[in-house]
């Protein structure tokens, strides 16, 4: 019996420690590492997916989302199960397919997508956020044990950012943005996950024809100094990302191709804010508004219109068009 009892207590300790060894230590990488390791492993790992998102106050989204390699390049293919819509993110250009419509809208992209929402250089971002350490989450994510932290704005001119990390790889599976109450204002999460599938993915789009399909250049990286007038770095640690210029196009409109919108990106690695302005001056719409955890104004700078929005507080979007002047 003891030595039944002894067998026994061995291969449970036995397998213990394998659990164990499967799970990344977190406790000793440092803040900067541990966001370094979320970031690689959402830009990198290998997944498929069902993805919640949920603006608090708006309607949830549900797409279908998988990540691997294609031609020694990581893609990643996100289908919104609502509508139907596919979306194919390869580096920085996204390819948008419109089933009914046989379009494909094409667009550069400098926006980072679930499950990566770090943009810019991680040790940037410890400088305006204090990042806490909860351990072990007491649930589950999508069946998968993981690993609770939060990044804690040390102003109030962004959002606190919590998020789970699989215990295993390290890859990023749920997402609350929090207001300084701690409420919380938006979700990203995976609802189910398959990481290192054994099965082969498809992450091209599934319509065989669709190369035939009418191809719209949406947006392209444009000249920073058209249109916008900014410093490179504000001093509320926002610093200058990127331009594009964009066509305004609705299937159902007639099209003005020469009708441009002009558009800004400026982040402190986690929050982004997005300024727009137009090339030439049509009715606009003069509002301010907040809802879950986007902020959003329009209105005249300079007799031209300006949009300023993003997922931050209504007071950061202020100080953005206050600081902003239209050319």
């Amino acid at each position: 019996m003891i030595r039944k009892i002894i067998s026994f207590l061995t291969l449970y300790l036995l397998a213990l420690n394998l659990t164990f060894a499967e799970n990344l230590d977190f406790s000793r990488k440092s803040d900067l590492e541990i966001l370094q390791l979320t970031r690689v492993v959402s830009l990198n790992k290998t997944f498929t997916g069902l993805v919640v998102a949920h603006n608090i106050g708006g309607e949830k989204l549900l797409a279908r989302v998988s990540q691997g390699l294609v031609d020694n390049t990581i893609q990643k293919k996100r289908k919104i199960l609502d509508n139907g819509v596919e979306y194919i993110h390869s580096g920085h250009e996204i390819r948008e397919y419109f089933p009914n419509e046989k379009v494909v809208k094409i667009y550069n992209n400098a926006l980072p997508v679930f499950p990566n929402f770090l943009l810019n250089d991680p040790n940037e971002v410890l400088r305006y956020y204090n990042l806490l350490r909860y351990g072990s989450s007491n649930t589950s994510v999508a069946d998968k044990n993981s690993f609770v932290f939060e990044l804690k704005s040390k102003d109030k001119l962004r959002w606190g950012v919590k998020f789970w990390l699989d215990s295993q790889t390290g890859l990023l599976l749920k997402l609350h943005y929090l207001d300084q109450n701690s409420n919380i204002l938006k979700k990203e999460l995976f609802a189910e996950i398959s990481i290192e599938p054994s099965n082969k993915m498809d992450l091209k789009f599934s319509s065989p024809d669709s190369n035939n399909w009418r191809k719209i250049y949406i947006s392209t990286f444009a000249d920073e100094k058209d249109g916008l007038v900014y410093n490179k770095k504000l001093n509320n640690g926002f610093v200058f990302v990127k331009c594009l210029d964009s066509k305004v196009y609705d299937f159902k409109k007639t099209q003005d191709s020469n009708f441009i919108h002009h558009q800004c990106l400026y982040s402190d690695g986690v929050a982004i804010v997005s300024a727009v302005t137009q090339n030439r001056t049509r009715p606009i719409r003069v509002f301010q508004r907040t809802n879950g955890c986007m902020s959003e104004k329009v209105g005249l700078k300079g007799n031209k219109p300006m949009y300023v929005g993003g997922c931050v507080p209504a007071k950061t979007i202020q100080y953005f068009f206050n600081k902003l002047s239209v050319e």
